[in-house]
């Protein structure tokens, strides 16, 4: 996916890809009733058999889905792109 326009904000984050046997899942961030978002925002899935790049660029929204409001937002700047 192609990153965002300059000064546009990502898109929402949704993991809809295929199902995986392996995921990454946030179970707390600063500020979030983390319990309230629906799994799809706060999961990653990883392929078994492929490498996996963790960042702002890479998961366009996840980051900020779950850290764009005050008061975790001021954190966003310490997740690598």
């Amino acid at each position: 996916a192609a990153p965002p326009a300059a000064g546009q904000p990502p898109a929402k984050w949704w993991n809809a890809g295929p199902p995986s046997p392996f995921r990454l899942v946030c179970t707390m961030a600063f500020g979030v009733d983390i319990g309230r978002l629906a799994p799809e925002v706060r999961t990653i899935s990883v392929a078994p058999d492929k490498g996996l790049t963790l960042g702002r660029m890479h998961q366009l929204g996840y980051f900020e889905g779950l850290l764009g409001e005050e008061p975790g937002a001021r954190y966003l700047c310490c997740v690598s792109r």
